[in-house]
């Protein structure tokens, strides 16, 4: 999964432009209404909806999931709190745990939605040995390695 490229020299352009002709106000912050719901697997399938939270950068962390059928009925769960680190870690950290719990439960087949687009990119990427979160990247990895079938998706927040 690729990550948007951004032209930060137009985006600055913008942004010292309005700075400089708003007379150093703050941009009036702007909302839009997206309707947003759980989208079910295709019969016979299992999902694992997981997020990870961090207050500040790095902060105090927590990391959730659950794991529901085709009709959305409930089959496991699980929380986790940790310790201070950055929300890609508690992102990463749900994913293993969710994998782990998946695997515990005996379910081969396996569709997760998470809305941790850095972390898909991670777990999708060839970060070195030495990277910073390689050791749960390669954990998960491995996990990943265990299920018969296995499909991660980013969900919309």
């Amino acid at each position: 999964m690729l990550l948007p490229k951004v032209n930060y020299d137009a985006t600055l352009a913008k942004a010292t432009e309005f700075y400089h002709i708003s007379g150093k106000c703050t941009p009036p912050r702007t909302t839009k209404q997206v309707m947003v719901k759980w989208e079910p697997p295709a019969r016979g399938e299992i999902k694992l909806n997981i997020d990870g939270l961090a207050i500040d950068y790095p902060g105090k962390a927590s990391a959730g999931g659950l794991i529901r059928d085709h009709l959305g009925r409930w089959v496991k769960g699980f929380v986790r709190k940790l310790c201070i680190i950055s929300s890609v870690d508690a992102e990463l950290w749900a994913l293993r745990d969710g994998l782990n719990l998946a695997l515990k439960c005996n379910i081969n087949k396996l569709y997760v939605d998470m809305d941790a687009s850095s972390a898909i990119y991670l777990i999708n990427s060839e970060a070195s040995e030495t990277h910073l979160l390689s050791t749960i990247i390669l954990d998960c990895r491995l996990l990943m390695t265990r299920l018969q079938e296995l499909r991660i998706q980013h969900a919309f927040p």
